[in-house]
């Protein structure tokens, strides 16, 4: 299983963390869902949607997507 770091706007992004308010860091985000098996979350509501990364946009990179918001 593979993990990636996801940050927004007030967090620290590290060395191999994606920094989401960037959109290089989306790209990645994006290219890693589109292979992944699942999608977990902790935002808050209305975020992921924000930053290009809600259920709507992933379900059409990857169909067979599990998205999982953790709140």
């Amino acid at each position: 299983m593979h993990t990636l770091a996801l940050h927004g706007e007030d967090d620290v992004a590290r060395p191999g963390h994606a920094h989401l308010v960037h959109e290089a860091g989306r790209r990645v985000a994006q290219q890693i869902v589109a292979k992944a098996d699942m999608f977990v979350t902790g935002f808050r509501t209305g975020i992921p949607e924000k930053l290009g990364l809600g259920y709507d946009e992933l379900k059409q990179l990857n169909p067979r997507l599990v998205y999982v918001h953790a709140a």
